[in-house]
């Protein structure tokens, strides 16, 4: 089994090395700046507060499925003001 699992890695190895490239670290190109408009009016901050967060749990609907995460919404509505202020920090 184990010597399986070698050829088929041997095999995937193969088909990477032929597809990609070994293209170094020596000449990263620069990113160009995108934004054309103003300075003043660039943005530079998202304002994450705990109640911005807790309006938008108050938001979800008991009524509707779960999301990817699994997580059924009426279970997050009853631990909303539980776990507004751990989500505010965490996207701070």
């Amino acid at each position: 089994m184990i010597s399986l699992a070698k050829d088929m890695s041997e095999e995937f190895n193969k088909s990477f090395i032929s597809v990609f490239t070994n293209e170094g670290n020596e000449s990263i190109p620069e990113a160009k700046w995108m934004y054309k408009g103003p300075m003043d009016e660039q943005l530079c901050d998202l304002e994450i507060t705990e109640e911005r967060v807790l309006s938008k749990l108050e938001r979800l609907r008991d009524d509707k499925a779960a999301g990817a995460d699994n997580l059924v919404h009426r279970f997050l509505n009853r631990i909303k003001g539980d776990i507004s202020c751990h989500i505010t920090y965490c996207f701070r």
